[in-house]
């Protein structure tokens, strides 16, 4: 939210100093124009130009060539026909009162309808900038006018200054949270890390612990089954003891009865000697008891080898039964696919065959249109070469009209001359010459010597008038036809040149539009995938060098964590290299392509940060249809792919490629 809102402060600041500049006072200051002192409300800027005109770039100045003067408003001005005034949607200064409240505001319709109703000096206006006068002129809104262009940039910057101020306000209350949200984040990561020692000791003793309970157990079986031994050996020997008792109150009985002597003697020594033998007995009993426990033991211990075994094979039976449902699953896939394999031979038999006509008549297609290209070439240079005559000929034109109203112009002066020579000279008017001259009767009877000297003197007379033009009417009216004319080719010339400016205009804004939307996408784009390669840090682009949009350059700014926000030269090659990346799929989010080649991008990067760049991939892989053919030496790159191409040289000369699938080959390792 914060860079949102500082973007967005910045394009409003940058916007009204454009604004600003632009509407700075013309003229040098020196006699600032009306239009720079009116404030006409928003959507009625065109209205208020097609009332005023040129006459906005008049100033209220007095010593001004052109200025208007305050007269004060009329007695009684003449109700409009139709509409509102303009006066109601102006703020304007008190000179203009007479034109606006004669000036009305309506619509196309009532305007047509209206403007024969109109008093002398009234005018109507549409809100889209129609002219309708009441001396009969009317024109139609073709275009936004300079004026009108200049009213909607003042009332724009006008609404600019009050989105900045909200801009600014947003942009203080989202640093405000940045600072209390960073303090959190900071208290939160010191948490985090007390937390994650915590639970690393925690997770060792829980790890001590564990080893502990497991002694312990080895233990308890242990002596469990030593109590188990011991158990069995105190119930045989409390059996032996038992037995010995009896045997013992069986001596004693028998002593009793066989009182003292020698075989009484004799039974105590072959007592002593039982009991030395059974005491041997117990010896060897206790030997073989251990022995015994002994071997249990190792048998224990084997069977619990043998039990874990049994499990495995178990485990591996159940997987060769699973491996082979899903081999018999892939033989049947592999079955329908080689069916539907051999079919395609077929298909793309008649594929081809239809493919090949459709190539030649492409070529047939490609070769005609390459005539017509040509034909149309040479019939552009024709009309190139034509027009560069036309050209020529119409400046020669000019040059010999121009020539001919000289000449014309010296004729008719010489002319003058003459009249008012022969009215000078003979008192009579240049028509009647001729009928004077025939009734002369006396000139068959004058010697020829005479009429000699007189012919030569009115040669010299006629050299003195000098070479009388007599098409001089005629030339006149094919230059004056030909003239109007070439006025008719200049006025479609300068309508085809205002149709073309119009549309180079509105090629201009949409194309500004279009590249502003752009830009906003990528750089949001831009932004977030920065952060997600370097785990934080901020990046933009910036327009520079022009405020024009279609004009200006092309800046990043990059901050990597750790580090001071600068533009892209200044940083590291791997860093250039992620931000590099980082735009490049910003670019493809917004106009994707169907296939991406990357060549050795990740040369510059380390392991954690070709990593990054391999998650990076795998999310533009997901998001979109864009396949990528990645050219890289490094093997964590080469391991994330689908599929890996290379050339090996299995003999000395001969090259051959192999491809590898990754998916399939870990199912087989799986397998």
């Amino acid at each position: 939210p914060l860079q949102d809102a500082e973007r967005d402060a910045q394009r409003l600041q940058a916007e009204a100093g454009a604004l600003s500049r632009l509407l700075q006072p013309q003229g040098g200051g020196l006699w600032p124009p009306l239009i720079d002192s009116v404030r006409v409300r928003p959507e009625y800027e065109s209205a208020l130009a097609a009332a005023l005109g040129d006459d906005l770039d008049a100033s209220l100045d007095a010593a001004a060539p052109r200025h208007w003067s305050d007269l004060g408003t009329l007695a009684a001005p003449r109700a409009l026909p139709a509409g509102q005034p303009l006066s109601d949607f102006v703020e304007a200064p008190p000179a203009l009162a007479r034109r606006l409240s004669q000036t009305g505001v309506v619509t196309p319709e009532e305007g047509r309808a209206a403007q024969p109703h109109l008093r002398p000096g009234q005018r109507l206006v549409s809100q889209r900038g129609d002219l309708w006068r009441w001396d009969g002129y009317s024109a139609s809104a073709d275009a936004k006018t300079a004026a009108a262009i200049r009213l909607e940039q003042r009332n724009r910057l006008s609404a600019l200054d009050q989105e900045l101020a909200s801009a600014k306000a947003l942009r203080s209350e989202c640093e405000r949270e940045f600072l209390i949200a960073r303090q959190l984040g900071a208290s939160l990561q010191e948490s985090a890390r007390t937390a994650q020692r915590a639970m690393h000791d925690a997770q060792t003793a829980l790890a001590d612990a564990q080893d502990q309970a497991a002694r312990i157990a080895r233990k308890a079986a242990e002596s469990t089954g030593q109590i188990s031994l011991l158990e069995a050996e105190l119930r045989v020997l409390e059996d032996r003891r038992g037995a010995a008792l009896q045997v013992a109150e069986a001596a004693g009985e028998k002593l009793a009865l066989l009182g003292d002597g020698s075989a009484l003697a004799a039974a105590v020594e072959e007592g002593r000697r039982q009991t030395a033998e059974a005491r041997a007995n117990e010896t060897e009993a206790r030997s073989a008891l251990q022995q015994v426990a002994a071997e249990a033991r190792i048998r224990g211990e084997r069977l619990a080898v043998i039990t874990r075994e049994v499990l495995q094979w178990t485990g591996r039976a159940t997987a060769a039964a699973r491996q082979g449902e899903t081999l018999a699953a892939r033989l049947s896939t592999m079955t329908e696919e080689l069916a539907a394999a051999e079919e395609k031979p077929l298909q793309i038999e008649a594929r081809r065959s239809v493919l090949s006509d459709t190539i030649a008549n492409a070529e047939s297609a490609l070769q005609l249109a390459a005539n017509s290209r040509a034909e149309a070439e040479l019939a552009l240079s024709e009309s190139e070469s034509a027009a560069r005559a036309a050209n020529q000929a119409l400046g020669e034109a000019r040059e010999e009209r121009a020539a001919c109203t000289a000449r014309l112009d010296a004729a008719r002066q010489r002319l003058d001359e003459l009249a008012q020579r022969i009215r000078d000279e003979l008192n009579a008017n240049p028509d009647e010459l001729p009928a004077r001259a025939e009734d002369d009767a006396e000139a068959e009877t004058r010697p020829v010597e005479e009429i000699e000297k007189r012919v030569e003197k009115l040669k010299g007379e006629r050299e003195q008038l000098g070479a009388v033009n007599l098409r001089v009417e005629e030339e006149t009216r094919e230059y004056e036809t030909r003239l109007e004319a070439l006025n008719s080719e200049r006025n479609d010339l300068d309508g085809a040149i205002q149709r073309l400016k119009r549309g180079i205009q509105t090629l201009n804004r949409e194309g500004r539009e279009r590249l502003l939307e752009s830009f906003e996408k990528v750089n949001r784009n831009f932004e977030r995938l920065f952060t997600e390669l370097f785990q934080g840090g901020e990046a933009r682009l910036t327009l520079v060098d022009s405020e024009e949009v279609l004009e200006a350059g092309l800046e990043i700014f990059a901050r990597p964590p750790g580090k001071k926000l600068t533009t892209l030269s200044l940083l590291s090659g791997g860093e250039q290299a992620l931000t590099a990346v980082a735009l490049i799929f910003a670019v493809f989010l917004v106009n994707p392509a169907p296939i991406c080649v990357l060549d050795e991008v990740d040369a510059p990067l380390d392991d954690a940060n070709v990593d990054r760049f391999c998650r990076l991939l795998d999310e533009m892989r997901r998001s979109g249809d864009t396949r990528y053919l990645i050219i890289t030496h490094h093997a964590l790159t080469m391991s994330r792919m689908d599929r890996l191409f290379g050339v090996t040289m299995a003999e000395r000369g001969i090259s051959r490629l192999v491809s590898v699938s990754l998916s399939d080959a870990e199912r087989v390792i799986a397998a």
